[in-house]
């Protein structure tokens, strides 16, 4: 095995250690390699699972959100007195965080990172959150089409109480990309 290829076996596991933390194996180096040798079968060579590991290294690096950035993200909403005014013990009761994402589970997974936070710096569970809410957040983690975000906040829609706020906060863009006015 190259010292490159090593190189890059070593840096994609480094990259998503912490990927499915808990419910899966710790993807090491080995794991990547046997991974990346399926492109063998396919006749396409060394040559070809080196240019693989190379531009895969390079999109993990830019797009993965690891655990720890998704804390820090999800520190930062929280934080932010633009989304919770100078009070945020107050306000929070009067949030909803919306739970409403018909596919996948990234919507469950920041919430739950959500709601260890919102413990840690306002002594306020999540399901206290939003009793009687003038203001909905839907958090996700990227965008693509927008259709899956169109379609949930779609059929969510005829259950927000008019008059309410609604805040889309994605977290690969590293901010809140709407707001809208129910």
């Amino acid at each position: 095995m190259t010292n490159q290829r090593q190189a890059l076996l070593d840096s994609i596991a480094t990259t998503i250690a912490d990927y499915r933390q808990g419910e899966i194996p710790i993807i090491n180096p080995s794991h990547v390699n046997r991974w990346v040798t399926q492109f063998d079968r396919f006749g396409y060579g060394d040559n070809a699972q080196l240019a693989i590991l190379e531009q895969m290294d390079h999109i993990l690096k830019t797009y993965y959100i690891s655990y720890k950035k998704a804390q820090a993200f999800i520190f930062r909403v929280l934080s932010s007195k633009e989304l919770l005014g100078s009070d945020p013990a107050k306000t929070l009761p009067n949030i909803e965080f919306l739970q409403i994402q018909t596919k996948g589970s990234s919507q469950n997974d920041l919430l739950d990172l959500c709601g260890s936070m919102l413990q840690r710096l306002y002594g306020i569970a999540i399901k206290d959150c939003g009793r009687s809410p003038t203001a909905y957040i839907y958090f996700d983690d990227c965008l693509y089409s927008g259709n899956r975000v169109r379609r949930d906040i779609i059929s969510w829609l005829p259950k927000a109480i008019h008059g309410t706020t609604l805040h889309i906060i994605l977290i690969v863009t590293g901010k809140q990309i709407g707001r809208a006015h129910v």
